[in-house]
């Protein structure tokens, strides 16, 4: 099994309201973050959490008690804690489809930390691993996207149609050519800045990649609904 980068290792904030336990789960619901891909993962995850637990409704109550999503993934194929598998998460919104059957309580959800149509290699493995471990635990789980309960573009069409093709114990495919996946708990990426463009430099075990973030144009947040 994947080893998961903790909450106390990417220094999550405490939830609003703790959590109750939760052992249904009916299916795997598809996210990405929107941020941009090759963000400081670290950075992007606290910012994540941050958002969700500043977001109100309408009404003025709190949109979320704690970072929405299960799982996160990151474009180097790490796995972190968000909320976790054994409890609801809070991802998907108001139903506003007809997929009625479904909820925050009955699913789980996973996200690419990043935008959907960038989706590394390295990220399917890793989400490729917590799908075969999540149909291990709760039974064979149905691959959605947050567009199939929400109204909504994520998790971007490179994601949703990959996700969507998963089936039960996929065989992961190999680590990207020239470096091997990490799960390490500390993560393998030394950032520099350089001008308008990061720089990370992923120290992996193999030769050096380096993997080059711009942000092209306004970098969204998020889509302008519940993510």
């Amino acid at each position: 099994m994947i080893k998961l980068v903790t909450r106390a290792e990417w220094g999550a904030q405490p939830p609003r309201v703790t959590p109750r336990g939760n052992t249904t789960c009916k299916a795997l619901v598809g996210h990405h973050s929107v941020y941009p891909t090759f963000m400081d993962p670290i950075q992007q995850i606290r910012a994540i959490q941050t958002q969700h637990l500043n977001e109100r409704l309408k009404d003025g109550s709190f949109a979320y008690n704690d970072i929405g999503y299960s799982i996160l993934v990151d474009a180097w194929g790490r796995a972190y804690e968000g909320r976790g598998w054994m409890v609801s998460h809070g991802a998907n919104g108001i139903v506003t489809t007809d997929r009625t059957d479904l909820n925050n309580s009955n699913t789980r959800s996973t996200c690419f930390m990043g935008r959907g149509d960038e989706i590394t290699e390295s990220a399917k493995a890793a989400i490729i691993e917590l799908v075969n471990y999540a149909d291990g635990v709760f039974g064979p789980q149905e691959r959605l996207g947050h567009r199939d309960i929400f109204s909504t573009a994520c998790p971007g069409d490179g994601y949703y149609n990959w996700f969507k093709s998963l089936t039960l114990n996929v065989t992961p495919p190999p680590p990207a050519v020239g470096r091997k996946r990490m799960f390490a708990m500390t993560p393998p990426w030394v950032p520099t800045v350089g001008g308008q463009t990061d720089h990370y430099r992923v120290v992996d075990g193999g030769p050096q990649f380096k993997a080059l973030f711009q942000c092209k144009g306004a970098c969204k947040v998020n889509e302008g609904v519940p993510n």
